[in-house]
């Protein structure tokens, strides 16, 4: 019985680097999937919403840092149209990659933090997650959350003793 547990526990260790290596991107995929969030700031600076919804999946589905959820290349460049019309005229954008990692072959996980800036001051932050897919276009994002942290409730005042 004693051999049959050291031969599993061997046999597990031997799967956990191919396990663990399986988690990586190539080099050329994973600068591939960072080149995504270049692009978004090229275009951010264009004002281009065609070009931002071009990054996507014909099928994408995005949340905006407000909550709002676009779905469909369509619908993502309507939102952000509006946004460069709105809140976001005049703007600046910078991101900031902080991790890729391949999810499953053809499918990555990305994360990081953005600023949005006017007249140099910075004026929204927050953090990102995506998926990205590798599609017969490149790499393209298929979801997309974007948040805005922020600080817990301050706890009740404790109640008036009687």
């Amino acid at each position: 019985m004693m051999r049959v547990r050291t031969a599993v526990l061997a046999a597990s260790l031997l799967l956990v680097p191919s396990l663990a290596s399986a988690q990586k991107l190539s080099a050329a995929d994973e600068a591939a999937v960072n080149k995504i969030a270049t692009d978004y700031v090229a275009a951010w600076a264009k004002a281009d919403a065609k070009a931002i919804a071009g990054l996507h999946t014909a099928d994408a589905v995005i949340v905006g840092g407000d909550g709002a959820v676009s779905s469909g290349r369509a619908a993502i460049e309507k939102a952000v149209a509006a946004n460069f019309a709105g809140m976001f005229k005049g703007t600046t954008l910078k991101v900031m990659p902080a991790g890729t990692r391949q999810l499953a072959p053809n499918v990555a996980g990305a994360h990081g933090t953005w600023e949005v800036s006017a007249g140099g001051k910075v004026v929204a932050s927050g953090h990102f997650v995506s998926t990205d897919v590798k599609t017969a276009e490149g790499w393209k994002t298929a979801h997309f959350a974007s948040f805005t942290p922020q600080a817990p409730p301050a706890p009740p005042a404790p109640a008036k003793k009687k």
